[in-house]
């Protein structure tokens, strides 16, 4: 084997150095260089025979915003009406959401009932709102597994 320098051709070095230069100038074995980089085209224009490029989509518009309508505010029940309020235990809608919490209308622990919890809202005499039951009240002296002590 003879020493790098004393080789005739092209070293591996002298290959890696011409990078693609040396590529397109290799003639393939049937096909000229020239007829072979015509059909590559460039950015500019299309390649012979092929189709035109299409232009891009359209920007879809995004789309309208939509207006909901407002909620009416919760009204606390009247007094009067208080009777007439349906408790979250009477509900066969929240039954399972009462069984689920173990709700009761009267707290086995004084320190511990809706009157004094942080989800209660009272709304007439001895119930209010509860927001954990979309439906239904709660009495002040009852309880569930959610409670939590107001804030102060």
């Amino acid at each position: 084997m003879q020493p790098e320098s004393k080789r005739e051709g092209a070293t591996r070095r002298d290959v890696l150095r011409s990078g693609a230069r040396l590529a397109l100038t290799i003639p393939l074995a049937g096909v000229a260089s020239s007829a072979l980089l015509a059909g590559c085209g460039s950015d500019d224009e299309p390649a012979a025979g092929a189709p035109p490029p299409t232009p891009p989509p359209d920007p879809v518009p995004p789309p309208a915003p939509v207006e909901l309508p407002a909620e009416p505010a919760a009204e606390p029940v009247p007094v009067a009406d208080a009777g007439a309020a349906a408790l979250v235990t009477d509900l066969p809608d929240v039954a399972a959401m009462v069984a689920a919490l173990q709700y009761t209308n009267t707290s086995g622990n004084p320190d511990q009932r809706c009157a004094n919890c942080q989800l209660f809202a009272q709304t007439g005499d001895g119930i209010g709102k509860c927001q954990i039951f979309a439906q239904g009240y709660v009495t002040e002296g009852g309880w569930c597994v959610s409670w939590a002590a107001k804030a102060s």
